[in-house]
């Protein structure tokens, strides 16, 4: 039997991964701040 379809805690998990792919593009930011000089164009 399928699952039903409850879509009330949608809001909430989108703006949890948005606030997850912001921490990400920051950690990231960070990193290639740090480490630029380390790694090649091509990279």
């Amino acid at each position: 039997m399928a699952k039903p379809d409850d879509r009330s805690d949608n809001a909430a998990k989108l703006q949890e991964m948005l606030q997850n792919t912001e921490e990400s593009i920051r950690e990231s930011e960070d990193y290639l701040a740090a480490h630029a000089g380390e790694i090649s164009e091509e990279e």
